[in-house]
């Protein structure tokens, strides 16, 4: 998430207005006698808990604050985040592809593109996928394969398994030297079916 300094606070109070102004969440962003690194938290989080139906409704102006607040995330993304990211993308697509159209070749081409990708952060080459299930359980694996090797993660991950929190409580836990934030490694575990959003907004692991 980009830094407070970085953030156009007028800007920011608009689109919380905005947001405000609609009716998809349950309760309005408040910003009286907030800071402007609350106010940010609190919009990523309100925008982070809706359904994509009512996300989708939200103000242009509100859409692009939050996108313009989870840039640097998404560029400074742990390596092993970012590959995750690209292998389960590449699984959905050969899934698909290959349920359609039933070639070979198309599976060649998708990890051909595949191996573009790889040149910034190597990871492991993606086989030929069979069956659709095969390809979920792997892509599940696989996060949490990602999950275990990167220290901060797992931190964070042993710290919602304790007990569900906010982003902004995790920023003050005694580990979190830096107050990093963990949306993109969450999306992780939400995609392989570990992690989930509970009524209140706070980060949680689904125990099975």
């Amino acid at each position: 998430m980009r830094d407070a300094k970085d953030v156009d606070e007028k800007a920011l109070r608009e689109a919380i207005g905005a947001i405000n102004g609609t009716k998809v969440l349950k309760e309005k962003i408040e910003i009286k006698g907030k800071t402007v690194d609350d106010m940010m938290n609190d919009l990523c989080a309100a925008v982070e808990s809706l359904e994509e139906a009512d996300a989708n409704k939200l103000p242009e102006k509100a859409i692009n604050m939050y996108n313009n607040l989870i840039e640097d995330e998404v560029e400074e993304a742990p390596v092993e985040a970012v590959e995750e990211e690209v292998v389960e993308e590449v699984v959905e697509e050969v899934v698909e592809e290959a349920v359609i159209e039933k070639e070979e070749t198309v599976v060649e081409d998708v990890v051909e593109e595949v191996e573009k990708k790889k040149e910034k952060a190597p990871k492991p080459a993606v086989d030929k996928v069979k069956k659709k299930e095969a390809a979920k359980e792997n892509a599940k694996k696989d996060i949490k394969t990602t999950s275990t090797t990167s220290s901060r993660n797992e931190l964070f991950l042993q710290a919602i398994t304790k007990k569900p929190l906010t982003m902004k409580e995790v920023k003050v836990l005694p580990w979190n030297k830096t107050h990093g934030t963990f949306y993109s490694f969450f999306k992780t575990l939400v995609a392989g079916g570990k992690g989930k959003k509970t009524e209140d907004g706070k980060f949680a692991v689904i125990n099975k």
